[in-house]
């Protein structure tokens, strides 16, 4: 696969209105972000023209069975299995602080006169778009359909799920791969639905359920403004979900 990048992605843009971002967390001065000497940081985001294509490779294979000791019944699985490098991504800007020594020229400080030991304050971040080192992502889809027919009409039964076995992407080289899996910037590990419908002539009745798996309200990295998500939201965890739609149709 190959992705050039759209112009959007290509066409960077500054916030001139310094923005207060006390609730990141500055690792080399031990911490919250500080900003000028108005405790604001400048932003810079939108596009970058040092973007690059997207290449990636994938795997796909799938298997359909059709059993004949059970007429009219149908079952598929497909795995699928992406290597994504060159990731063109919105960067997340605690990540930026986090790993600046990866991340050349990102982070602007301002001088430390009172101790040139220790790091000057932040009061720039370049958060324009970048080409992550690479993602992994596997996952598989399951789907199952019965269909049969009796003296009370025609029966139809489903089920289609799919299950993220991974997905984890590198941001910086010498980075280590983050999972993103379960977590509010990333994938469920399950999700689907399944169903049943009731033709009868004129009548049709039907039922169906989508489910959602719980999920973690933080990033796939703990930092200060994740603990402080916990703290609006009264919980870690958004519990799994499941949603139900009847139906009914007389013609």
């Amino acid at each position: 696969g190959f992705l050039p990048p759209n112009f959007r992605q290509i066409q960077p843009f500054a916030n001139d209105t310094p923005v207060e971002f006390s609730q990141l967390f500055d690792p080399l001065r031990n911490e919250p972000l500080m900003g000028d000497d108005n405790g604001l940081v400048r932003v810079l985001g939108g596009g970058s023209r040092a973007v690059e294509p997207e290449q990636s490779t994938s795997l796909s294979v799938g298997a359909i069975v059709t059993p004949t000791v059970l007429p009219g019944a149908r079952l598929s699985i497909d795995y699928t299995r992406i290597r994504k490098t060159g990731e063109i991504i919105s960067p997340d800007i605690q990540r930026l602080i986090d790993d600046e020594l990866l991340h050349p020229n990102k982070i602007v400080r301002a001088p430390n006169p009172g101790d040139p030991s220790l790091p000057g304050p932040i009061v720039e971040i370049d958060a324009s778009l970048i080409n992550a080192v690479g993602s992994r992502m596997q996952a598989i889809d399951i789907q199952a359909d019965y269909s049969f027919s009796t003296s009370f009409g025609d029966f139809r039964a489903y089920l289609v799920a799919t299950r993220q076995l991974e997905l984890k992407r590198q941001y910086a080289v010498g980075g280590t791969p983050i999972s993103l899996l379960g977590f509010r910037d990333g994938p469920l590990k399950w999700r689907g639905n399944l169903g049943v419908d009731w033709t009868l002539e004129n009548l049709r009745v039907g039922w169906n359920m989508q489910y959602f798996h719980h999920y973690s309200i933080l990033g796939a990295v703990e930092n200060t403004f994740n603990t402080q998500n916990v703290a609006d939201q009264g919980t870690e965890r958004i519990p799994s979900q499941s949603y139900h739609d009847i139906y009914l149709r007389y013609r």
